[in-house]
């Protein structure tokens, strides 16, 4: 008999339903602008991110756009390998879609 193992978690497997979207929050740098480096406990998480997912009663947003959001509104979903930040967000608590094109030549990570 095969033990309770939980089933994987990721982007691919977390479906949105109404208005909600999944969002793969970017991670700081874990540098200060002076150089000093900071541990993952003292950085504040990030209220940007890219758009993965999108429910069916979301109008006005598409998948890959980064948006800023309530930090107050976003459940977290932690994935099995701990590699992604991804947070649920309700399409109200969106604040900006932001415009990267002039910056293209940069990875996702240095948003």
């Amino acid at each position: 008999m095969r033990a309770n193992v939980a089933p994987a978690v990721s982007a691919e497997t977390i479906r949105p339903c109404s208005d909600w979207l999944l969002v793969r929050r970017y991670k700081k740098t874990a540098t200060s602008q002076g150089g000093i480096h900071l541990p993952e406990s003292s950085r504040d998480l990030s209220q940007v991110g890219k758009v993965l997912r999108v429910g069916p009663d979301v109008r006005g947003l598409a998948i890959g756009e980064w948006i800023a959001f309530s930090g107050y509104a976003a459940p977290i979903f932690a994935t099995n390998d701990y590699t992604d930040d991804l947070v649920s967000v309700k399409e109200r608590d969106v604040l900006a879609v932001l415009d990267l094109t002039a910056e293209s030549e940069r990875s996702e990570d240095e948003v």
